[in-house]
């Protein structure tokens, strides 16, 4: 169907719509997020996930789960109202009438943290008094009116429950935060806030946000705009909450999830297979059959969605995905018994192939100020990562693992280290490069690692792409520098690559790019990989 969008003639696909429509589709959106009619269609859907989407109900064993910290929320005579609303920190225990509680996702804002109302040693009596709901942001107050809507009477907020100047309670609190999002009954997110005081209700045109029902041949047979199913996808990615780090832990742990932003309303129940749609993972699927390989393909597509995310705590890259680093290690167990190592945010199943993880040319990315991961970690960077799809068959490990040896800042491996040590054997050599773009170089010569000179290979005609570089940082620019091949991948041709490498002392080295080159055929690639000898390196 032809359609006038406002900014020429548009052609788009037509449905047939699903009946009876008012099943699937509201059509009755008015104004105000916060209307009845939009509280009559989110209270609909969530009865709906709560009765019947067993994918979404916690397991028996988890029924009885409790935070260490809850907000209470007294309404006097069972209404609620800012004026007399009240709340009030109460510890595990303190309360035996604690059956659900909600918890809230949302942005704290870029206004200094000594402004912000939380839970410090200072404030904790003041806390655990009644008081009243108007001392809270409007962020923080609209999602205790959401949650008093539902019959909620406990709300989990990160800031007004874990103590924010006790570095021990927080480590040890962190280490529960997929379990606190897990149990929850649901988690309020307030997407289209920038901050703290934006509050969870918008106002918005209806026209702009309500579906379209088309009888084209006028006999009730209705069609619907195909479009409009996957449309709030795109205006998903940019909504402010998803710039922060926090919030992938929070949407992919939470079971339900009632969401209020700037133009669109939308209830989400999920289970595992639609957990993608919820993040907003831009990467293809990977289609393999073997369970293994898609749970460790997808941990890598959520990494390279999450790296690009902002954090108001930089220690906290590895922290803010400790909980579904847990949940994929236990996915792993339940295939393949054994440990799964996690090397600082890296799988040691899988290491070589994601040991090539990339930023995005153009956008150079920087190292973090102070200690977070070693350099072959993507946590030790800010900026737009990208760890390649080398899950597939007719992958080829050009280099090995020989050992692996992290340093941890406490006692769980998936949270702060302090140290990392990979000793790598493969084929190794010296590059000769030259300046592409921002953080792209192109290589001009290949030379024999130990002398430098006995072999020199040049860029010729017989490989399908000019060999480059892309250098993690800017700081990390350099014209030459040693590079040990790592793994080959089928893509129409074969690619091999490895990873740049800055001389420390003796055989160690830090990373500092990743290095591609394209050869023809497999026996070329093998020609070229035997014209390097092969040696230890260390990379810290």
């Amino acid at each position: 169907m032809t359609v006038d969008s406002g900014h020429g003639l548009k052609t788009v696909s037509l449905v047939k719509a699903s009946q009876p429509l008012d099943d699937k589709l509201n059509f009755d959106i008015r104004d105000s997020t916060d209307s009845p009619q939009t509280w009559s269609m989110i209270s609909r859907r969530m009865e709906i996930c709560l009765r019947h989407h067993s994918l979404c109900t916690p397991k028996p064993r988890s029924k009885n789960y409790r935070p260490t910290r809850l907000l209470k929320i007294n309404c006097p005579h069972g209404t609620h109202s800012q004026d007399t609303a009240s709340f009030q920190l109460i510890s595990r225990g303190e309360d035996s009438d604690v059956f659900s509680y909600a918890t809230l996702s949302y942005r704290w804002g870029d206004k200094p943290l000594d402004k912000a109302l939380q839970l410090l040693k200072s404030t904790s009596a003041w806390l655990e008094k009644s008081n009243a709901v108007d001392h809270l942001p409007k962020t923080l107050k609209d999602a205790i009116y959401i949650a008093y809507r539902f019959g909620v009477r406990y709300m989990w907020i990160d800031r007004l429950r874990i103590y924010q100047d006790s570095p021990e309670d927080w480590r040890r609190e962190a280490g529960t935060m997929q379990d606190v999002y897990r149990n929850s009954v649901f988690c309020v997110s307030a997407l289209g806030a920038n901050d703290d005081e934006g509050g969870c209700f918008f106002s918005r045109d209806p026209s702009l946000v309500a579906p379209s029902a088309v009888d084209i041949y006028d006999n009730g047979e209705t069609f619907r705009v195909e479009l409009e199913d996957t449309a709030w996808h795109a205006a998903f990615r940019h909504e402010p909450l998803i710039q922060r780090a926090w919030v992938l832990h929070e949407r992919l742990m939470a079971p339900r999830i009632p969401t209020d932003a700037d133009k669109h309303e939308k209830h989400v129940d999920i289970g595992f297979p639609l957990w993608k749609q919820l993040v907003a993972i831009p990467t293809t699927p990977c289609m393999t059959r073997d369970l293994h390989t898609r749970i460790l393909a997808d941990w890598s597509a959520t990494i390279s969605l999450y790296s690009n995310t902002k954090l108001i705590v930089s220690r906290d890259k590895l922290v803010a995905v400790s909980g579904l680093a847990k949940d994929v290690r236990n996915a792993l167990k339940r295939l393949i018994p054994g440990r799964h190592r996690y090397l600082a945010g890296l799988w040691e199943d899988r290491l070589i192939e994601t040991l090539g993880w990339y930023v995005r040319v153009g956008i150079p990315a920087s190292r973090a100020a102070c200690y977070r991961a070693p350099s072959w970690s993507w946590a030790s960077l800010y900026g737009h990562l990208i760890i390649p799809d080398t899950f597939r068959e007719g992958a080829v490990d050009i280099g090995s693992l020989l050992s692996a040896n992290i340093t941890l800042l406490g006692a769980d491996d998936t949270e702060e280290v302090t140290g990392g040590i990979l000793a790598l054997h493969g084929p190794v050599c010296l590059i000769d490069a030259y300046a592409l773009s921002r953080n792209q170089y192109a290589v001009e010569t290949f030379r024999e690692f130990g002398s430098g000179h006995s072999v020199k290979v040049r860029a010729n005609e017989s490989w399908q792409h000019q060999p480059t570089v892309i250098f993690d940082t800017s700081d990390d620019f350099r014209n030459k520098f040693a590079c040990i091949w790592t793994i080959a991948v089928v893509l129409g041709g074969w690619q091999v690559s490895g990873l740049a490498l800055h001389h420390v002392r003796n055989d160690t080295f830090l990373r500092v790019s990743v290095v591609s080159l394209y050869n023809s055929s497999q026996a070329d690639l093998g020609t070229f990989i035997d014209l390097f000898s092969r040696r230890e390196v260390r990379l810290i």
